[in-house]
């Protein structure tokens, strides 16, 4: 025995050792009290009787074992998955490239939108040769994209970081393919507009080691036969249970529900939920369900919301930078596994290319309301923007103005712009109260469950 918890709980060896198993996790202080703390607040979560404010310790212990028995199927089925040699030398004589990373282009780009009318297209023409002259005569590449160029790269000094060839339009990689570093491309007439690309550097072509090649092979075609496996069962349980593939009745979160339950039944028809490693995940995962259930609980129980002279302290003490909030633009193509989504790479490509522009795209393609404002969705604060999609939370903070990204979330597949951002001075304290109050609680949060881990040690007692 390790310790003991109000003269009832005790914290044994034979546990801690399986739960560090399980978490691949050394023998070490911390863990030990992190185990202690979960086993503690477990126990409590369980006596605490069931409020109207979450699910009950039932409802999270019937959670756990649903998903918990869907890992288990989808392991079950990869076990019984061979690759052989006589596979991996076909994939390499069919592909001999495979894995290897080929030359890149690390480049920067200049364009110019041709406009509609001949004598306007003339002119543009000759802006742009004037442009090349002076960026062959030696003048700053960089420094002419961020003063001339038309496109969104502009925003960073036309800067298209790392390009493979094959990523490009043919007839830009023909003219980028025989470039050296600090060449400039002739002028390229592609799609709407006039390119000029200058090379910064060239990465040659790698190639990795026989075995590495060998290894990665097998692990993709693996992971492919894996998941040919698991859509073909998940089809065959949907259909008996009789779901449509094509019906529309369940959102797609409750038809993944149900097929997590399908899949569970499945797994227990095959007796997987009698193996020992079936039963020790559910049992260290419940613990860490119910823990986490009770500390936030008792965060919950403990908090207080800020006053208005603390957020106005908060207000005036800023630094600017966790202050944000950002103008953002997106195309929305449906759902991960709908036809649209399949287009998304298409048109971001064409977006990269500059052959169609942001707003357009999102007139054409948007499958969202904002579509008719070109995509426009306002302005979000970073509160806002992690309800609406985490991904795109934590992409936004990266992106300079300008920047297009793709994200697949909870929303489906989108490509979303950032448009502008405004932070720190910038900022009324009206425009910050909802970001100040963010962080309040944030901070707030990490100080309650610290109190809490703080409480509970108070109360074990170590052998």
């Amino acid at each position: 025995m390790l310790a003991v918890w109000n003269d009832d709980l005790q914290i044994k060896r034979e546990e801690y050792e399986s739960w560090l198993r399980w978490r691949g996790l050394p023998d070490a202080p911390e863990n030990l009290l992190e185990f202690a703390t979960g086993q503690v607040l477990s126990r409590a979560a369980k006596q605490r009787e069931v409020s109207a404010g979450g699910p009950s310790a039932a409802l999270i212990e019937q959670q756990v074992r649903l998903y918990v028995l869907s890992d288990a199927l989808a392991q079950h089925l990869r076990a019984g998955i061979e690759i052989s040699e006589a596979q991996i030398d076909q994939t390499l004589q069919a592909k001999p490239d495979a894995f290897k990373v080929p030359k890149r282009y690390k480049l920067r780009n200049l364009f110019l939108a041709l406009p509609d009318d001949e004598q306007g297209r003339t002119a543009t023409r000759e802006r742009m040769a004037s442009l090349r002259q002076r960026a062959m005569a030696g003048e700053d590449f960089t420094a002419l994209a961020e003063q001339e160029s038309e496109s969104d790269t502009r925003f960073k000094g036309g800067r298209l970081g790392l390009v493979k060839l094959a990523n490009l339009p043919p007839v830009v990689a023909s003219a980028v393919e025989p470039m050296q570093p600090g060449d400039i491309s002739q002028v390229i007439e592609f799609g709407q507009g006039l390119f000029l690309f200058w090379c910064e550097d060239i990465e040659d072509p790698v190639t990795p080691p026989p075995e590495d090649v060998r290894r990665m092979v097998r692990q993709a075609l693996a992971k492919f036969e894996a998941d040919q496996m698991q859509a073909s069962l998940d089809a065959q349980l949907l259909a008996s249970a009789g779901i449509d593939q094509e019906d529309d009745s369940l959102t797609p979160r409750q038809r993944q529900q149900r097929l997590v339950e399908l899949r569970a039944q499945h797994a227990e028809s095959l007796s997987l939920d009698r193996l020992p490693a079936t039963q020790v995940a559910l049992r260290w995962r419940t613990m860490q369900q119910l823990a986490m259930r009770e500390m936030d609980r008792r965060v919950e129980e403990w908090r207080k919301e800020p006053t208005e002279a603390e957020l106005r302290e908060a207000f005036a003490h800023r630094t600017g930078g966790g202050l944000r909030q950002f103008r953002v633009a997106g195309i929305a193509f449906g759902e991960a596994n709908s036809p649209g989504a399949a287009r998304a790479r298409e048109v971001l490509e064409l977006l990269q290319n500059n052959t169609i522009d942001f707003e357009q795209a999102a007139r054409t393609y948007s499958t969202h309301k904002s579509a008719a404002e070109g995509g426009d969705l306002g302005w979000l604060d970073s509160t806002q923007l992690a309800s609406r999609d985490w991904s795109l939370s934590r992409a936004a903070r990266k992106l300079a103005k300008g920047e297009i990204t793709l994200v697949s979330g909870d929303r489906g597949v989108w490509i979303y712009k950032l448009l502008d951002r405004r932070e720190g001075q910038d900022l009324s304290l009206q425009d910050a109260l909802p970001e100040l109050k963010r962080q309040h609680r944030q901070r707030q949060t990490k100080q309650l469950k610290q109190r809490v881990r703080d409480e509970v040690i108070r109360t074990l007692k170590f052998s």
